[in-house]
Parts: C-alpha cells; sequence; structure tokens
C-alpha cells in the first residue's frame, strides 16, 4: 500500500472518530439542557398569559373611553382629465 495513501486514510479516520465523539457529547448532553428549559418555558408562558390578559382588560377600556366617531368622507367631483 502506498504510504500517502495509508496516511491520507489514517487522518480521515481520525476526523470521523472525532467527529463521532461530537456526536457522542451532544447525544448525551442535549436531553439534560432540554429538560432544564421545560421549567423556564412553562414560566414565560405563565408570564405572557398573564401579560395578554392584561392587554384585554387594556383595549376593553380604551374601547370603552373613547367617543365613536363616524368616517369622513371625501369625495370629488371633478372629472379626470387624460
Amino acid at each position: 500500500m502506498d504510504p500517502a495513501f495509508a496516511q491520507a486514510v489514517g487522518g480521515i479516520s481520525i476526523v470521523f472518530v472525532l467527529f463521532g465523539c461530537l456526536l457522542a457529547i451532544l447525544w448525551v448532553l442535549v436531553p439534560f439542557a432540554v429538560f432544564g428549559i421545560k421549567p423556564l418555558l412553562r414560566r414565560l408562558i405563565a408570564q405572557l398569559e398573564t401579560i395578554e390578559k392584561q392587554n384585554v382588560a387594556v383595549i376593553a377600556a380604551l374601547r370603552e373611553s373613547r367617543p365613536v366617531v363616524q368616517p369622513v368622507v371625501v369625495r370629488d367631483d371633478r372629472p379626470l382629465v387624460p
């Protein structure tokens, strides 16, 4: 076997081994990250629901407080000249 070819195969195999090790580490750590984020997401959802309820109350108060204004229609009876 050619020494250059053997060295290339060895280099490629080292890259594959390192990539496999990286994938193995991520495979182990990602579930912990997901389960660690869940309580934070639940807390954010609760805060967003509270904010949404406050927004609904503010919008309802604004609708009750502002007078109903009839829209003004502006007509222009001049003919269009091409």
